[in-house]
């Protein structure tokens, strides 16, 4: 029993280590079409793709991490990032969580991390393999992309209200640096940067299947269809 509990561990955390551990994006061409081959990067070089991060999501917050990997042999220079649910119902319902909201649902998904933690009665503790699932599965799973306490008041916003604002939002004083919509960021030629964003859901059984991201990387324009498994 002892030795298939540590197999199912190393399992695991061997998954983490993964450059993609979620769904591959596909690139959307010019003429409005999607590109079918799998794994393969888009025009400009750029391998993404997204995963919803179980561990720190529950019904009505999803924490989304997307894998930006340069497979070029030139760093890459993304800006302007767009997310869209091409669907007026999400786009109005669904928020991304920031400013202060963002600090709030931090610390009381970790207080409810430690909570469960304390209340486990299965006789096996995460603490005797030093440390090593709950550093893949709980704090890290936010610590290893940059979250940080924001000082900013603005309240979470809906993508509609997001670009209709835009102008008027210093993304940077609402999103920490490692969020999506954080401002412009390169990823080193040959290298990936992670990127996250935390969804606010109105009705957790009525969810969209797949998002679009548009993006400028090295002024060029690009747009990818990434499909999402709540």
């Amino acid at each position: 029993m002892k030795k298939i509990i540590i197999i199912a561990i190393m399992s695991m955390l061997l998954s983490c280590a993964s450059v993609h551990p979620g769904k591959y994006g596909k690139q959307i061409r010019g003429d409005g079409s999607i590109a079918q081959k799998r794994k393969a990067p888009t025009e400009a070089g750029l391998l993404i793709s997204g995963d919803m991060e179980k561990a720190m999501s529950g019904d009505f917050y999803k924490f989304m991490v997307f894998t930006v990997e340069n497979k070029t042999g030139n760093i890459a220079r993304v800006s302007d990032v767009i997310v869209d649910f091409h669907n007026e119902k999400f786009n109005n319902e669904i928020k991304i969580t920031s400013g202060q909201e963002l600090n709030r649902w931090y610390e009381a998904t970790m207080a409810e991390k430690r909570r469960k933690e304390q209340n486990r009665s299965t006789g096996f503790s995460f603490a005797a393999i030093g440390g090593g699932l709950l550093a893949a599965f709980t704090d890290n799973s936010l610590s290893n992309v940059g979250v940080a306490l924001l000082a900013g008041g603005v309240a979470s916003l809906t993508i509609d209200e997001l670009y209709k604002s835009k102008k008027e939002l210093e993304r940077g004083k609402v999103f920490p640096d490692a969020h999506l919509m954080s401002g412009d960021f390169q990823v080193p030629a040959g290298l990936y940067e992670r990127k996250w964003i935390v969804f606010n859901v109105m009705d957790k059984d009525n969810l969209p299947e797949s998002l679009e991201l548009s993006y400028m990387v090295n002024d060029r324009e690009e747009r990818i269809f990434v499909p999402i498994k709540w």
